[in-house]
């Protein structure tokens, strides 16, 4: 877009974002600084022309790395701190939404809410449109994160900061010219017992030639608040296809094999069983959901199985073991005994059993999810039986 506007190459500061964003294609009577403004949106990041003159973008993890991670300067009372004119503290619902309303472009709105804060403080909601994220699923965690930011207004915040410069000139024109948007300094106000730790959001620059005052007016954001870290989730995969399909019997009506273990709950009318001598072991292998944030720190994945047996536990006893397969390889679980009743089984990996550490989301994405039976003599009826399959991922999005 910047090529389109001829913008100077040299005159550009980009950094790169989390978000995939989708392809426009050729653009025509479009005004290109509101879409850089709706690829901001979309990224949660911030647009801006610096001071010196560059096209500046910040992706949303932009403010957790250095320089941005440190506090400048510490402005506040005290004679060893940097001297202001006035601090702007509000308590407000200005930055309230315990409601959040997002639709990307060719996409289903996305939603999430906090109950909670809607008691405390009413339904407050705010809603994007049009935005440019590949998947619904983007758009939802993004709703999920700005919801976690913005649900609450209890805690003092300071709206700005005005400064007079010539109050202090060695100390403060070097840092009114050249302190910038994510500028990241310290506001103390003893009597109010705050101390907190803000980013520059937008500067206002006034000069009365009269009287030779310089005032700047940072307009500020809470740190805490900007650089929020999302909530552990527990998302849940459900299966969408096959890949293997060894098990040979079909109960319920269903035309495939995946089709009698999927959904978001059991239906114990519709199952697979393996009604023949599984010696050699049987595998039924499906793909399921990718994982809902891009970016993620896994922390497990478990496949959960709805089992069960025919005949008597007594005569033999069956298991079923769940079974994955990452990188090509497949990896057993432990085996799960059967009994006459359904029940729900589960087997956990913490690390990814293709490489020995952490999952990544990629490993996950690519994950196959299934079950194996054990060998059985053909002398014995009892037959595992599987009504229900699916994962959950424990994980925490990264910014």
């Amino acid at each position: 877009m910047l090529d389109e506007a001829s913008w100077p190459a040299a005159d550009r500061d980009l950094k790169a974002g989390a978000e995939t964003l989708a392809a426009t294609g050729a653009i025509s009577n479009l005004n290109i600084r509101d879409h850089l403004q709706k690829v901001s949106e979309s990224e949660l990041g911030v647009l801006f022309v610096a001071f010196d003159g560059d096209m500046t973008f910040h992706a949303r993890s932009t403010r957790s790395n250095s320089p941005y991670d440190t506090s400048l300067a510490t402005f506040g009372d005290d004679p060893a701190e940097m001297h202001y004119v006035s601090l702007n503290p509000v308590i407000d619902r200005t930055l309230l939404y315990n409601e959040v309303r997002l639709t990307r472009t060719g996409g289903a709105e996305q939603s999430a809410e906090d109950t909670t804060s809607q008691s405390t403080y009413g339904k407050r909601t705010y809603r994007g449109t049009a935005l440019l994220n590949s998947t619904d699923i983007a758009v939802n965690v993004l709703c999920g994160y700005l919801v976690a930011r913005y649900k609450n207004a209890n805690k003092l915040r300071m709206r700005s900061i005005e400064i007079m410069p010539q109050g202090s000139p060695n100390e403060l024109y070097p840092k009114v010219l050249s302190y910038d948007i994510s500028s990241r300094i310290t506001c103390r106000l003893d009597q109010a017992s705050l101390d907190a730790e803000y980013f520059i959001e937008g500067v206002e620059e006034s000069c009365d030639a009269s009287e030779m005052n310089w005032r700047t007016l940072w307009q500020l954001s809470d740190v805490s608040t900007e650089l929020y870290t999302p909530a552990e989730r527990t998302d849940s995969l459900w299966v969408l296809g096959a890949d293997t399909a060894e098990w040979d019997t079909i109960v319920g009506g269903e035309a495939t094999n995946w089709e009698s273990v999927n959904g978001t709950t059991a239906n114990e009318a519709t199952y697979v069983t393996q009604t023949n001598d599984s010696s050699p072991v049987k595998d039924d292998l499906h793909t399921c959901d990718n994982m809902p944030a891009g970016n993620a720190t896994i922390a497990s994945v478990t496949v959960y199985l709805r089992i069960k047996q025919t005949g008597s536990v007594g005569d033999y006893q069956t298991t079923v073991i769940p079974i994955v397969e990452v990188g090509g390889t497949e990896y057993a679980g432990a085996a799960k005994n059967c009994t006459t009743s359904w029940a729900t089984v589960s087997h956990t990996w913490t690390l990814s059993p293709d490489t020995g550490i952490a999952w990544t989301v990629a490993e996950v994405n690519a994950l196959l999810i299934g079950y194996r039976t054990t060998p059985n003599a053909p002398a014995f009826d009892e037959k595992g039986q599987v009504c229900w399959c699916y994962a959950v991922c424990v994980n925490t999005p990264t910014w």
